[in-house]
C-alpha cells in the first residue's frame, strides 16, 4: 500500500495525542470507580462466604466451626428471603416460570442450611 492511501487509511497519531486523549476523556474516572465496587464487592463475598466455609473445615480451632457456621446460616437466611421475596412478585407479575425457579432456589437455601448444621443432606 502507498503511503498516501495508508494515511487516508489510518489516521496518524502522534506520540503524545494519545496521552493527551485519554487525560481528557470523562470515562477514565468512571473505569475505576466500577472496578473499585467489584473489588469492594469480591472482599464482602470472601469475608462472607467463604472464610465461614474454611472455618467449617476446623482450620480456625474448636470455636472457628460454630462461628463459620453462624455467618453462613445468616447469609443463607438473607438468600432465602431475597429470592422468596423476589419469587413471590414474579408469581403475583404472571411471570410463573421466573417465580417457580426463584422459590425452588429457596428451597435449595434451606437444604443448604440443614447441610451446614448437621453435615449431610436430608433424608441420607
Amino acid at each position: 500500500m502507498s503511503e498516501s492511501i495508508r494515511a487516508a487509511l489510518i489516521p496518524s497519531l502522534k506520540e503524545g495525542d494519545f496521552a493527551a486523549k485519554v487525560k481528557k476523556s470523562p470515562n477514565i474516572n468512571k473505569v475505576g470507580e466500577s472496578l473499585r465496587g467489584w473489588l469492594i464487592l469480591a472482599g464482602v463475598a470472601v469475608l462472607l462466604i467463604i472464610l465461614p466455609l474454611i472455618a467449617m473445615g476446623g482450620y480456625f480451632g474448636t470455636w472457628g466451626r460454630p462461628i463459620g457456621q453462624t455467618v453462613l446460616t445468616i447469609m443463607l437466611i438473607i438468600g432465602i428471603m431475597g429470592t422468596g421475596l423476589f419469587g413471590y412478585i414474579c408469581i403475583r407479575a404472571q411471570a410463573r416460570k421466573w417465580g417457580a425457579g426463584l422459590i425452588l432456589l429457596a428451597v435449595l437455601f434451606v437444604i443448604a442450611i440443614y447441610c451446614v448444621w448437621v453435615g449431610h443432606l436430608p433424608f441420607l
